[in-house]
């Protein structure tokens, strides 16, 4: 359901944004030499990968719960 539709998404979207992560990381080392820039670090990424697992699962588990709890002929009522 929507946990496993949440995690494709997650596993989808944190490779395209460590290579983007990469590519601005290359040219601000380009443009300017002084800054060096490890995206590539494995311990960061494991940490920043696990930081994006649990707030996107309580991202989508919250909703779930106040919609789990919500009476539809309430929210469905016409003014």
């Amino acid at each position: 359901g929507v946990l496993a539709q949440t995690l494709m998404l997650v596993l989808a979207a944190f490779p395209l944004g460590v290579l983007f992560a990469y590519i601005v990381a290359q040219g601000i080392e380009w443009n300017m030499p002084v800054y060096l820039i490890h995206v590539l670090d494995t311990a960061g990424l494991w940490k920043t990968f696990i930081g994006v697992m649990v707030m996107t699962l309580l991202g989508s588990l919250l909703p779930l719960r106040v919609i789990a709890r919500t009476d539809p002929t309430l929210a469905f009522q016409a003014e």
